[in-house]
Formats: structure tokens, sequence, C-alpha cells
């Protein structure tokens, strides 16, 4: 224990120094230069590390590398983003509008949310600007996919530029406002948090939606009916043959989608077949559509399970949730090897008595016991303690001892008499009315380790041995890790309250929207399992650590999840969920609802046309969550795993698999109470009636 407090690791192969620096007095200046002394020396001796760290160096080290954050890794995935929204959309001068769109989107997001942090007593944490860039990339360019693709049927169709935009706005347009009213009610459910900035990653997360969907929805067609000439020639298709769904005429006889020989229909202007059709044309059927949701759901529980294992890490406040780089590395190797005060924050407990002196014999026999029972309550070693009342080994002392040793002024004072000295002004108040206990935590002071701890010291000072005569003495306990561990449990109480009123709220909507009862229980199985799932694979990476293999930093085992994660991630996988099913539930509601058409049909037909865009819609998503992962910043690249896995998993098996077999399965159950028999009473085996 000595040579720990001294500098050595138990393993003899680092040592540490330590440098106290007054924060009351500007130290910036002071910190760089040990940072370059330390990286110098580091160079000089090659046979050794050098590493300079503390919370000071990691928060000047994060700041310097801030700004690169924003130009680099926040930006890694717009190259692919650029070269797929090209393919995808077919005109290179139609990727003006989705930078457009986004410069506008980040200019008044930015704007507002400075607003708001000057404005109101909103905290806003420092990665909020990063969390509000990825949303604004993310969605602009996303949304404004979903229109321009539009755009282009309509216009590839021989539709003129108005007509085109006219019809953008009233299918694509509609799913972009609605989704984005979902996002941003999502979001905005956070403000029922305030701790630790979550209310203002809600706040500035749903200004950052919502300037994306004014931007999309007005920019963008006010942009193409301006120079309609620049915008309407030079494209051309890729990928399917182009069509026009909400111009389609539907003359008698005409051939279902099914029955129609690769890509020749007389009568009716269809999409071209493609692996979507084939693939929805099976999970549609007779028994896949059956199979599959026992399938896809079966696999989804192991990960569901999983999420009710998850370890909930802290740290948010405290020294391991900044950047992943060879500061915090450093540091957090310190806090698990150096159990010194001064490294790490003990966990202080201060006995206090009325106003009368510590140094009675009643006194030190509670505070001696009551630091016994500790040991037994939190499982600390006894040399992890360190007070007035007793030795180190929690040897407890006599008052008359502990005078003597204070008032000695002579020369022969022994070793444990000038230790005792030493710390009488750091653990006694200056008018001896209270002193004060530390416990050096032989694990990281923001672990869940810590907050077993926590709970157990709390559950021990409900217990303290009062004197039997005397002054009461009364015992307040503290540490940084405190009001993370209370801000989790206030979180968490209200998360309940909170995630259903704002479910319900989402599924009263869309049910509105569609006029459809039955949308909330196809949801139940489309969006909340596979939310879950998604966050039980987190706790597969971050706490089990199934990716190491991988050598990805930004996967590497962390031991949990912080406890932020989950209730700030939930409600955006929850809209980007919703995102995608409401752009596929829409193509089928206007084939069966607008153009009476069979559902099995409708739906084969809607996956053929929204499968390719839902598909590079969700790659785009994808890369412009990259930059979490490619960053530093531990908490960012939890965020950014759960983005990415959470959109590509939505994209290519529940939108692909499991939504079209639930739909092709319910049948006119999915429009209930809207009465569709007239013209479903053709099932989804049987020959529709058109």
């Amino acid at each position: 224990y000595q040579r720990r407090v001294h500098g050595i690791a138990p393993d003899n192969k680092s040592m540490v120094f330590i440098v106290r620096v007054d924060t009351n007095q500007p130290s910036d200046d002071l910190i760089r230069k040990m940072r370059d002394i330390a990286d110098a020396t580091s160079k000089q001796y090659s046979d050794y590390q050098i590493t300079a760290t503390g919370r000071l160096v990691i928060i000047q080290t994060q700041s310097d590398v801030s700004g690169k954050g924003f130009a680099l890794a926040n930006g890694s995935g717009l190259p692919f983003i650029i070269l797929l929204f090209w393919f995808r959309v077919g005109s290179f001068r139609l990727l003006i509008l989705p930078g457009i769109a986004l410069g506008t989107t980040l200019i008044f997001s930015y704007a507002i949310g400075y607003g708001v942090l000057t404005f109101t007593s909103i905290n806003i944490p420092d990665f909020v600007p990063e969390i509000m860039l990825f949303l604004s990339m993310a969605l602009s360019i996303d949304y404004n996919f979903f229109l321009l693709t539009r755009y282009q049927e309509e216009l590839k169709s021989g539709a003129s530029v108005p007509e085109s935009v006219q019809c953008m706005l009233l299918s694509s347009g509609k799913v972009v406002l609605v989704s984005g009213i979902l996002l941003v009610i999502c979001w905005l459910a956070l403000i029922f948090f305030p701790v630790f900035g979550v209310d203002g990653i809600g706040v500035g997360s749903a200004i950052s939606i919502a300037m994306a969907i004014v931007m999309n929805i007005v920019l963008t067609p006010t942009v193409l009916l301006t120079f309609p000439t620049f915008f309407s020639s030079g494209g051309f298709v890729a990928g399917e043959k182009i069509f026009a769904l909400c111009r389609r005429s539907k003359p008698e006889g005409a051939v279902r989608l099914l029955d129609v020989p690769d890509g020749n229909d007389p009568t009716l202007s269809k999409p071209k077949p493609s692996v979507y059709t084939t693939l929805a044309k099976a999970v549609t059927g007779n028994p896949w559509n059956i199979m599959i949701p026992v399938v896809v759901l079966s696999l989804l529980v192991p990960g569901v399970v999983y999420l009710f294992n998850a370890e909930l890490m802290t740290g948010i406040n405290g020294s391991t949730s900044g950047s992943s780089d060879a500061t915090t590395d450093a540091f957090t190797s310190v806090v698990a090897n150096f159990r010194s005060p001064v490294v790490s924050t003990p966990f202080a407990l201060i006995l206090e008595t009325n106003g009368t002196s510590i140094f009675t014999e009643d006194y030190f026999q509670s505070a001696c016991k009551f630091a016994l029972q500790l040991t037994s309550s939190t499982g600390l070693g006894k040399y992890l303690f360190a007070g007035m009342t007793f030795y180190p080994g929690l040897e407890c002392i006599n008052v008359t001892v502990a005078k003597n040793w204070i008032h000695d002024a002579s020369q022969n004072c022994s070793t444990a008499c000038a230790l005792y000295k030493y710390y009488y002004p750091t653990y006694t108040s200056k008018d001896e009315s209270s002193s004060m206990i530390t416990m050096t935590a032989p694990f990281d002071p923001f672990s869940e380790d810590a907050f077993r701890l926590i709970k157990n010291t709390r559950d021990a000072i409900k217990s303290f041995p009062q004197p039997q005569t005397g002054s009461k003495i009364k015992v307040s306990f503290y540490h940084p890790a405190m009001s993370e561990s209370d801000a989790k449990d206030f979180a968490f109480k209200r998360f309940p309250y909170v995630l259903v009123p704002v479910i319900a709220l989402v599924f009263i909507t869309i049910s509105v929207r569609f006029r459809a009862a039955f949308i909330p229980l196809k949801l139940l199985f489309t969006l909340a399992m596979p939310v879950m799932f998604v966050l039980g694979s987190a706790v597969w990476v971050f706490q089990y650590g199934i990716l190491e293999w991988t050598h990805i930093n930004a996967f590497k085992k962390t031991g949990g999840l912080f406890w932020l994660e989950p209730i700030t991630t939930v409600f955006m996988l929850i809209g980007l969920a919703l995102d995608y099913d409401i752009f596929l539930f829409e193509r089928v509601y206007e084939l069966v609802v607008k153009e009476r058409r069979n559902t099995r049909e409708s739906v084969i037909e809607a996956v053929t046309v929204t499968g390719p865009v839902i598909s590079a819609a969700g790659i785009i998503m994808a890369l412009a969550f990259l930059g979490m992962v490619v960053g530093t910043n531990k908490f960012l690249n939890q965020m950014g795993y759960i983005m990415i896995f959470g959109v590509l998993m939505d994209t290519y098996i529940i939108r692909v698999l499991l939504v079209p077999s639930l739909l092709s399965l319910a049948g006119w159950i999915n429009f209930w109470p809207r009465k569709v028999e007239e013209y479903e009473k053709s099932t989804a085996w049987g020959p529709a009636r058109l």
C-alpha cells in the first residue's frame, strides 16, 4: 500500500510523479509546457513512455482536438455519401441541393442553440454540437434523398418540373414531415431529464431535426422551381426503371405485379422487378410470411434478454468518459494502479458534532467503530481508510494519545506521531468540531463498483453507532460519483413515465395519420423488440467485448454502457425506425386505399419501389454517424455503434423481411377500422379483383 501511495505500480513497471496545480490561478500555459516536456522526454528516452495526464490535461487535450474532430472525423463518411447520393439520384447537379439544405440547417441550428444556451438555464454539454452536426448531416441528406428520388421518378415519367415538385411534396414531403415531427417529439422527451445536460441533448437535437425538416421542405422545392432547366437536365436513371405512382393510370383489366413476367406489363406502368421484388414475393407468401416473423423475433430475444444484464457505467462527471486517447488511457491506468488520494478523489465522510470538540473518548470510539463497520459493509481493506481516530490498518487510537501527538513539539516525535500531526489539519476542522474519514477505492471511482460502494456506505450511515453520552454525531457523505449516481437513479425512475407517453403519442399520431388502429400492435414487433435488441447488442460489444478481435478502438470493451446511452439513444432509435416504416407503409397505403389494390400485391410493389431508396438512405444515415466511431470520445463511440447498427439492422432486416411479412399476414386488418373489404376480398393468396 505504501509503495502504491508513493507512486510505484504493483507490477514495478510504471511510476507516477504528481504535480499539484492551483486551479485558482491561470494554469493553461503551465499545463501545456508540462505536456511538451513529457512529449520531448519520451522521445529522448525511447525505452520509456512518458505521458502527461490528469483532469486538467484531459480537458486541455480534448479542447485542442475538438476542431480536428469536426473537420476530419465527423465528416469521414461524407465522400461515400456523396457518391451514393449521386448514383441513386442520378444527377451531379442535384448534389447541390443537399449541400444547401445541410449548410442552412447547421447555420440555423447552431444559431438557435446558441440562443438557448445564452437565454435559458438549460445546460448544453460540450459534445452536443457534435451530435447536432451528425443529426443535421444525416437527416438533411436523408430527407433530401427521399424528396429527390421521388422528384426524379416523376420527371423521368414525363411530368413537368412543377408537376414533379408537387407530387414530390404530396408524397415524400408528407413522409418527411410526419417522420420528422415524430423524431422531434422523441428527442424533446429528453427535456424531462434535467441531469448532466440530458435535456440539453434533447433540445439541441430537436432543433437540428426541426431545421432539417424546414430547410428540406421549403428550400428544396423553391430551388427546383427557381432553376427548373438546370436541375431537370443532365441526369440518368440509376439501377432501375423510374416510374410515377401518383400519376399512374388504372385501366380495366390491369395485371398484378405477382403475375407479370419480368418487366412486361402492357397495361400498367410498373417498376422493373428486382431482387427486392423476388424477396418481397418470398416473404409475403405462405408459409414464409408466418415463419419469417417467428424466426426473426426469436433471434431478437437473446439481445433483449442481455439488455437487462447491462452494467451501466458512470464517469460522465469523472475521468474516464472523455477521449479514448493516450492522455485518458494514462489517467485510467493511474486511477487503477495508484491509490493515492492525490490521484483519485477519495470517498469522504464528515463526522460532525453540534459544536463541541471531537477530542472526547466517546467520539473517538464511535468514529473508529463506524470505520470498522464500513470495512465489512463495503468490502474495502482496512488500509484503504484514513482518519483521525485510528492508525493505518484501522487500529483505534486513544484520545489521550492523539492529544499528546498533536501537541508534541519535541524532536523525539515518533513516525506515527509525525504522520498524525501531518494529517491533523487535513482531517480535522479548524474549530475541532468535526473530522473526516476517507476511503480510497481499489477500483475506478466512477465504475459500477463505485455505485455499490455508495449504496453500501449510505446503508451503513443509517446504523451509525452514536456515542452513549455527549453530543450526537451527524454523518455526511461526499464524492463526485455520488451526484452522478443520484442522477442515474433519478433518470431511470423517471424513464418509464416519459417513455410510455411518448410511445403512446407516437402511435396515436401514426394511427390518426393513416386512420388505422392496428399499427401500434404491428410497431410493437417491428419497433420495440428491434430497438431493445440493438441496445442488447451494445451490451455484447462494450460489456463482453465480442468485437475485440476487430482491434477497432471505438469497439473496445469498456466494462459496460454509459448510463446515459439507453436514455438518449432509445428515443432516436424509435424515431429512425419510424422514419423508414412510414416511408414503406405510405406506399402500401397509397396502393391499397387510393388505388384499390390487393394487400400482398401492394406490399410487393412498395418493397420493390422503396427497397432501393430505403437501403441507400440507411447507408447514408450510417455513414453520417460514422464520425462518432472514428472519433475518440467513448460516449460518442457507444452512441455511434448503437445508431449505425440500429439503422442498418432496421434497413436490411426489419423493413425488408419482418415488416412485409407481417403486413401481408394481417391483410385488411392493417387498415382497420377503414373499410377496405370491397377491394380486399381477394386475399393475399387468391386472385385480385381490380
